[in-house]
């Protein structure tokens, strides 16, 4: 409606003008700005990243506590929130030119445009503009002027929902990579794996690996007596209206211990024996005994509800919980978990250490 109005007063050249600049401009920005579908697309992932994070923290919980993972696990956190600030900031950057060109493209440029369509027919001296009066002519300038911004601003409207479309992109691209691998899955089916021929390299078999295992317990030791020096004797620790821990130098000992679970019932009473280095103890039971429970109350996770604990620091006793735990990041981060490389490289171990290990397990690794 709006160019049939600039038709017939300004002639078909007008409309034509706009269209052009629209057009044009169209072209510029979409050579020279960034694709944010990319970027929406990447702080997708990055989100997912942090909430997987976060999911594998609470399915994993008691084993992270365990293995005294917390402080690990706050790090992978915090990296994966460091990496969304840093991206979201990125993007915040590289939207300021878009949002200037786009303030020019709709509003500054257009209105000059606009305004030298107006005068072109006056300029060009057209045949529907002679002969008119003063008060005709600002009439038809007034009236094609508003004619003009409000065809500017809803074309330009449409040039500006390319961002909002390369917005959407970017999460439609995300849907349609999971979308592809359902399908894939769903082609696939209950299709038996193809099996493949594979070439295996001749490992040679490690040697040297018990007189290195010797070497390796022997700075294991120094390491621990060095600690243990450091160490101040630590007094009997009562907990308010519960048990009492002590530390022991090598022997985990249970004096008249009553175990309660966080919902008060009552797992173990009066519970009498010691373990002793070299000892090897199997507890049996039903389920709901409270066999991994004792071992929640070794490892701090549970307090003592009543009597004596003795057990030795915590940085000597290495609890294996019932399922095991993969950390996110390398075979190194999941070998040293819960250090890192850098708290590994200030305990003197190496990455050939850490070779030694895994042959000793499979000598083909």
């Amino acid at each position: 409606l709006l160019t049939k109005q600039l038709v017939d007063n300004l002639g078909w050249q007008g409309p034509a003008c706009m269209y052009a600049y629209f057009i044009v401009s169209a072209g510029v920005k979409k050579s020279v700005m960034p694709s944010f579908s990319r970027w929406v697309s990447k702080a997708s992932a990055l989100e997912g990243t942090y909430r997987n994070a976060h999911n594998r923290l609470v399915a994993n919980s008691e084993e992270v506590a365990f293995y005294k993972g917390g402080r690990k696990e706050r790090l992978i956190i915090e990296k994966a929130l460091q990496d969304i600030l840093d991206h979201k900031t990125l993007w915040s950057r590289k939207q300021v030119p878009v949002k200037i060109f786009d303030g020019l493209l709709v509003k500054y440029w257009a209105s000059i445009v606009g305004y030298c369509v107006v005068m072109l027919p006056f300029l060009l001296d057209l045949p529907h503009t002679r002969n008119k009066a003063a008060e005709e002519i600002t009439r038809d300038y007034i009236l094609n002027t508003q004619y003009l911004m409000s065809l500017s601003t809803a074309v330009g409207q449409l040039v500006l929902a390319g961002n909002k479309l390369n917005v959407i992109a970017g999460y439609t691209h995300r849907v349609s990579e999971l979308m592809e691998m359902s399908k894939r899955l769903n082609r696939q089916g209950n299709q038996a794996f193809a099996v493949k021929e594979h070439e295996y390299d001749d490992f040679e078999t490690a040697t040297g690996v018990g007189d290195w295992l010797l070497q390796w317990k022997e700075r294991c030791d120094e390491t621990r007596d060095e600690r243990l020096s450091l160490r101040q004797t630590q007094d009997a620790a009562p907990h308010a209206g519960g048990g009492t821990h002590v530390e022991s130098q090598d022997f985990i000992r249970f004096d008249r211990c009553d175990i309660v679970a966080p919902d008060g019932q009552l797992l173990a009473k009066k519970l009498d024996f010691s373990v002793h280095p070299g000892k090897n103890v199997m507890i049996v039971g039903p389920n709901g005994c409270g066999k991994s429970s004792m071992f929640r109350v070794i490892g701090g996770l549970w307090p003592l509800h009543s009597g004596t604990l003795y057990r030795p620091p915590a940085a000597d006793v290495l609890f294996v919980p019932q399922k095991p735990y993969l950390v996110q990041g390398t075979l190194r981060d999941q070998i040293i978990y819960p250090h890192s490389e850098e708290e590994m490289r200030l305990l003197g171990v190496t990455d050939r250490d850490l070779e030694h290990l895994l042959g000793a397990v499979d000598p083909r690794l």
